[in-house]
């Protein structure tokens, strides 16, 4: 279940603008504050993000692929979820759907948001450590 993704204040340091690429953990909430119009912003909401990407020290039969889920919502408030996904990604990889980006539209303006990695790759030694998605919100 999604709650309502409501604007952080002024001062919080996860203010970031378009265009720009950040950094985002598990049930983190990021605040995208758009250049433009006065008051106007975005906030984007880590849910979860699944890791089954074969560790950079073993050998895999499969490549596996990470899988973050993110809510988004505008002023308006309607909140937008979403899967992004990078690697291989068969169960949403339908002909040539991009799966590490999605189009969504707030407050009546197009916006991609953009998986760019997941990190830290995993490891054998490292699969329980938490991972950090770096994304990129651009309009359009």
């Amino acid at each position: 279940m999604v709650g309502l993704l409501v604007q952080q204040c002024d001062d919080s340091p996860d203010i970031n603008r378009l265009n720009q690429e950040f950094e985002i953990q598990e049930d983190q909430l990021i605040t995208i504050e758009l250049e433009d119009e006065d008051k106007a912003y975005i906030n984007v909401q880590m849910l979860s993000i699944q890791e089954s990407r074969c560790p950079a020290n073993a050998s895999c039969v499969r490549y596996g692929e990470a899988i973050v889920s993110l809510a988004a919502n505008g002023v308006e408030e309607t909140v937008h979820t979403f899967d992004l996904c990078i690697g291989d990604c068969p169960q949403q990889n339908e002909g040539f759907k991009e799966t590490d980006t999605v189009s969504v539209q707030l407050d009546g303006s197009n916006y991609r948001i953009i998986l760019l990695e997941v990190n830290p790759y995993p490891t054998t030694l490292n699969m329980q450590d938490p991972r950090r998605a770096l994304l990129k919100v651009i309009s359009g």
